[in-house]
């Protein structure tokens, strides 16, 4: 009975009975007597109010059960009505009903200006959006037709580069072979320049195709010694016995070896017979044609040379470069280097050449990959032996040196003029076709893909401006 007392005070609000006016209510906890007193009046601030006080007294709580309010516990029991009470609580309904017609016909109307707001938006956002989309696909049509213009351009820049390579190849050719018959001695900053540029153009490539192991085979080597003897060693015997050894050994017969073609369009073929060819070049001009009052010295007893023996040529070229150079390149290229050349797909020398007819005994010898990197590393040490000793005839024989850089220099030119009539005149014409219907395909798929995204992008902007309105109408609903 309290608790509803204390909440129809405070919820009703009557304008003749407050609580803190009329009561003072004292609440004493754990069934204790509960009484309800009235309170001593206030002092009436103005003549009206308390004009107001007597015409509408206060009424009383009345009991309504009343058994003198005692029980054996000494607890009152009797149960408290308050008349005005429930008039007010009629009056609160009609007002509250009152309120929620009132916020109802205000959010109607706000739904209605809200609705109004978003489909003039929408209105708004599909014009925008439509002449986005318009000026969109006007640029990339033109962008489109830009593109499928550039075909012939780009064949003429393959073909640009193809001259430029050939003239290249034949000036370089041509100068060698006269700085060879009349200044013999500038033969040797020629090869430096031209081993520097043609060098770096190559790791460079083989660096972007990952191939650039290959650098550390033996040819490449072999270069980098000549550029050492012609700038920093020019007198070390020992030094130019390693150079000419292998120069007229393993470097000079791996043209016939590998088929090098003198094609002249392509550097990738040049540069590999210059790295075979040119260490040969120099071994003879430097061997036969350029006096040691340069500062180059060749042998004690030079112009002959009879007293250094063949045995002293494939000591110092065998076994103190060759195998040195073999055992570091198996131990590094084939075992520390092998996990990281299988998961970052590098490329090797092995790799190529054991896919050529001429190796493909090793295949069949053992499946063992180690075993067959073994037997690679043989046959490549028993044929640069073999070579050197063909080629320690150069050495005593101005002849013999002539006819075997002559001859290397023929084969190469032999296997390039095989591709040009047998396979260069097809695969050269048929190479430009393929690259004309590739650019011609690849350009019909661009703008197929173009107009694709343009015909999805206007149905995502038909889908944008329906869910647009759709999350709106949610949003002023909610």
């Amino acid at each position: 009975q309290f608790l509803y007392f204390i909440g129809r005070c405070l919820l009703i609000g009557q304008p003749h009975w407050r609580i803190s006016d009329k009561f003072r209510l004292h609440t004493l906890c754990c069934g204790t007597r509960t009484t309800v007193m009235p309170a001593s009046p206030k002092k009436k601030s103005s003549a009206a109010e308390a004009a107001n006080e007597d015409a509408a007294p206060a009424a009383e709580p009345v009991p309504v059960n009343d058994d003198n309010g005692d029980d054996d516990d000494g607890t009152d029991d009797r149960t408290w009505d308050f008349p005005e009470l429930e008039d007010g609580g009629k009056k609160g309904g009609a007002r509250r009903r009152k309120i929620k017609e009132a916020a109802k016909k205000v959010g109607e109307k706000g739904k209605e200006k809200s609705s109004r707001a978003a489909e003039a938006f929408s209105s708004a956002l599909s014009t925008k959006v439509g002449k986005i989309a318009e000026r969109t696909s006007k640029a990339s049509h033109r962008v489109t037709e830009r593109l499928l213009d550039k075909d012939r351009p780009s064949l003429e820049v393959v073909l640009l580069h193809d001259k430029i390579s050939y003239t290249v190849s034949v000036v370089s050719i041509v100068s060698m072979a006269f700085t060879i018959g009349y200044a013999p001695f500038w033969f040797i900053p020629w090869n430096t320049v031209m081993a520097f540029l043609l060098l770096s153009r190559r790791w460079w490539q083989f660096r972007k195709e990952n191939q650039h192991y290959y650098l550390y085979d033996f040819c490449y080597w072999a270069n980098l010694l000549t550029v050492i003897y012609s700038w920093f060693l020019p007198r070390s015997t020992t030094l130019f016995h390693i150079i000419f050894m292998v120069a007229v050994g393993p470097l000079g017969w791996s043209i016939p070896t590998f088929t090098n073609s003198m094609i002249f369009h392509s550097a990738a073929h040049m540069t590999s017979v210059f790295i075979h060819l040119s260490p040969g070049v120099l071994t003879y001009a430097v061997r036969w044609h350029v006096p040691q009052r340069y500062g180059y010295k060749v042998c004690d007893d030079y112009p002959g040379c009879w007293e250094t023996s063949p045995w002293t040529l494939l000591r110092d070229s065998y076994l103190i470069f060759y195998l040195p150079w073999a055992v570091f390149y198996f131990v590094w290229v084939y075992i520390l280097m092998e996990r990281r050349i299988k998961e970052r797909g590098y490329e090797i020398l092995f790799a190529w050449i054991i896919e050529q007819k001429p190796m493909a005994f090793v295949r069949r010898m053992t499946s063992n990959v180690m075993m067959q990197k073994v037997i690679y590393s043989a046959v490549h040490a028993v044929f640069a032996l073999g070579t050197m000793f063909v080629g320690l005839a150069a050495w005593y024989s101005h002849a013999v040196h002539l006819t075997l850089v002559m001859f290397w220099v023929g084969y190469a030119s032999w296997n390039a003029s095989g591709y040009y009539f047998s396979v260069f005149a097809k695969r050269y014409v048929d190479e430009l076709q393929r690259r004309a219907m590739s650019h011609e395909e690849s350009h019909a798929a661009l703008a197929a893909h173009l107009h694709a995204t343009h015909a999805s992008g206007d149905a995502n902007v038909g889908n944008e401006e329906a869910s647009v309105t759709s999350t709106t109408t949610a949003s002023d609903t909610n």
